[in-house]
């Protein structure tokens, strides 16, 4: 998946990706993250996310970053969210209170942009990419795992030989592997397979969906 077909599927509406409420692990598991009122969260790939607005209304300063143009101002209207927007390097920033969304590119995303975060919520990233771009998603995401940033993961797993992605299958042991460093610890597995009927159409008979809390050792 390149750039240009995340535009087709936003230009097209495109998108059953996206969620008509705050996704159900991060309202039900936030506060295992203990971060204090008015820390930064980062939502890399955030689309149009309401999971946006929750953290915001929360009081947490939200930072975005998607490719898509359509995306973001569709969130700040449908939002009824004024905003302001500035060219900030390859990135166009739009603003409004505590919620900032930078559009383009993930990998245009430098600490200029966004110098340090307390946590990484990453409910749509990590399963938008490739297995073939992980390598490279992973390392440049660990730019803003400083050494008290937390990461948020939820992923999602099937098999990947019945349906191909997006969603791509991102198995557990694909976690554990890139973060074999940090503490991992999973906070809930469900099988949301027939939570739309698409899932089956596409020849799945099990899809797991699981959070995990993500920490660097003490």
């Amino acid at each position: 998946m390149q750039i240009k077909d995340w535009n087709h599927r936003w230009e097209n509406q495109m998108i059953g990706f996206h969620e008509n409420q705050a996704n159900y692990h991060l309202t039900r598991y936030l506060d295992q993250f203990s971060i204090a009122k008015n820390a930064t969260v980062f939502v890399p790939l955030c689309g149009k996310s309401l999971d946006l607005i929750w953290l915001s209304q929360h009081g947490y300063q939200v930072i975005g970053i998607e490719c898509s143009p359509k995306a973001v101002v569709d969130f700040f209207t449908e939002q009824n969210l004024s905003y302001e927007t500035h060219q900030q390097g390859k990135l166009v920033a739009y603003t409004s209170s505590n919620i900032t969304i930078y559009q383009g590119d993930f990998f245009d995303l430098t600490e200029d942009h966004l110098k340090q975060c307390d946590l990484i919520y990453d409910r749509a990233s990590f399963v938008a990419f490739t297995p073939a771009q992980w390598d490279q998603y992973i390392l440049h995401l660990s730019t803003w795992f400083g050494d008290s940033t937390q990461l948020f993961l939820v992923t999602l797993e099937y098999d990947q030989n019945s349906m191909n992605g997006p969603p791509f299958s991102v198995p557990d042991k694909a976690v554990r592997n890139y973060y074999k460093e940090k503490s991992i610890a999973i906070l809930e597995q469900l099988d949301v397979i027939d939570e739309g009927p698409k899932w089956r159409k596409s020849g799945l008979t099990s899809l797991l969906e699981t959070s995990f809390k993500i920490t660097n050792k003490n």
